[in-house]
């Protein structure tokens, strides 16, 4: 990936600060969209062990506190409906970063995606509720049965519904989203909070006007462009090397 990680790396922090600033000029912030505390909580400590020069493998974390983000569109099909109501989003993200390795397993290692969705719905009655969903996207660790065989695919980055968050709720205060639908490769802190816009942002609702228009931003565009090369180079790379029998898009469950 290259010889001058901490030059890498200074890069990275760089096109974080330049999302928390891309995000301010459009009015997340101001319309109280995102929580941009903890991004820039991120930005800090990992500016911090680059400067320290004690890590060469940085670890890139939003805390167990995450980033919320606020009032999602209330148009997408939900059960129950939440067209009247509001959806709040939690991202939390963790993974050691190496820029310096050369294949997707060197360069990530520890990844964790968690996605907590939070409905409050109104009913009939006036009386309001709150209805849970959760998106979790991590590296498996099957296991094997007897015969030495597994008994599901497992690609090594994979998206599935539910988790911890999920546990202990009751079945009736369970939240169904038609978005998102789509099997993704890993996200670093810039991709996921583009993920969590295109998904969960409306460019057909009005309240969200001024907040939409960062897709159309050069500087955005070329942001998302530079964080996907940084990832999704070596990610389709491995892939294409073993289109049959890579981890990443597994065929075969041996």
């Amino acid at each position: 990936m290259g010889k001058n990680y901490k030059a890498s790396v200074t890069s990275l922090l760089q096109d974080m600060e330049t999302l928390k600033e891309l995000l301010e000029t459009y009015h997340f912030k101001d319309n109280n969209r995102i929580e941009l505390t903890d991004l820039e909580s991120v930005v800090n400590t990992i500016r911090a062990n680059v400067a320290s020069k004690k890590k060469r493998n940085i670890t890139f974390s939003t805390g167990n506190e995450g980033i919320t983000f606020h009032s999602l569109a209330s148009g997408m099909s939900s059960n129950p409906g939440m067209k009247e109501n509001k959806i709040d989003l939690t991202l939390t993200l963790s993974y050691n970063y190496d820029c310096e390795k050369t294949t997707m397993k060197e360069i990530i290692n520890g990844y964790k995606l968690d996605l907590q969705i939070v409905g409050t719905h109104k009913n009939l009655h006036g009386h309001y509720s709150k209805h849970y969903f959760e998106w979790l996207q991590d590296v498996p660790k099957p296991k094997k049965e007897t015969d030495g065989k597994y008994r599901y695919i497992h690609p090594h980055y994979h998206f599935h519904a539910g988790g911890k968050f999920l546990k202990e709720k009751a079945p009736g205060s369970l939240l169904q989203l038609s978005s998102p639908r789509l099997p993704h490769p890993p996200m670093d802190i810039i991709l996921a909070v583009n993920f969590i816009i295109c998904n969960f942002f409306s460019t057909k609702e009005a309240k969200f006007k001024q907040e939409m228009k960062i897709l159309d931003d050069e500087d955005y565009q070329n942001l998302i462009s530079r964080a996907a090369r940084r990832l999704y180079t070596p990610y389709f790379e491995e892939i294409h090397n073993d289109v049959t029998n890579s981890e990443f898009m597994p065929l075969l469950t041996t």
